[in-house]
């Protein structure tokens, strides 16, 4: 039963005026440290979603087993990356049984946490899965059930699966993930981040 896992790197960095994608992480950067955490959760297929810069990030080879897919129309946001990347996996994968949303910017996801998602999202096809962050907000990584694929293959704004999560509430199980919670929307963020690593090591 597989779960298709779409690492979301097609934004355009404003706030960084680089590729964040491409940010030093461990011993690659932070899309390539996000694939190989998809890849050992068990994740198939696993994409790497580009679009702004979509050239540089391309050049700096994806782990073996993972492919890139191309989101031409990033601009409209994050929805139309989700949409194309899906409709890529599912051509890939007709078999495929869930869908799990990750953005290049959640340095501190574990591969435990996404293989949890997977079981619940493969296992029940109508079952929406949300990181709780632990101080009462949710979000990514999230993950959908087969059920959901046709509402995601229409999104075509910057909402991302937040209205579809709202219209089918009552499927959705929350997992706690309280890391969730430290994604890199700017330098500022990384600075926190790398504080807060220096701090709890030292402890």
């Amino acid at each position: 039963m597989s779960c298709a896992i779409l690492i979301l790197a097609g934004g355009a960095s404003s706030r960084w005026g680089h590729p964040k994608a491409l940010l030093p992480w461990g011993s690659d950067c932070l899309v390539n440290h996000l694939a190989n955490t998809a890849l050992a959760a068990g994740g198939s297929p696993v994409l790497r979603v580009l679009g702004a810069h979509a050239s540089a990030i391309a050049a700096r080879p994806a782990p073996e087993g993972v492919r890139d897919v191309v989101n031409p129309l990033w601009a409209r946001g994050m929805g139309s990356s989700i949409a194309i990347g899906l409709r890529e996996a599912w051509q890939h994968a007709p078999s495929l049984r869930g869908v799990m949303i990750l953005p290049c910017d959640l340095p501190l996801v574990t591969a435990s946490h996404l293989d949890d998602c997977i079981q619940l999202v493969t296992q029940n096809p109508s079952c929406i899965v949300q990181s709780d962050y632990g101080d009462g907000s949710f979000g990514p990584p999230s993950a959908f059930g087969r059920d959901y694929f046709g509402e995601l293959l229409a999104l075509d704004n910057d909402e991302g699966g937040r209205r579809i999560i709202e219209r089918h509430v009552e499927h959705r199980v929350r997992l706690h993930f309280p890391d969730g919670r430290w994604d890199l929307d700017s330098p500022d963020d990384l600075a926190r981040l790398r504080a807060f690593m220096t701090t709890a090591t030292t402890h």
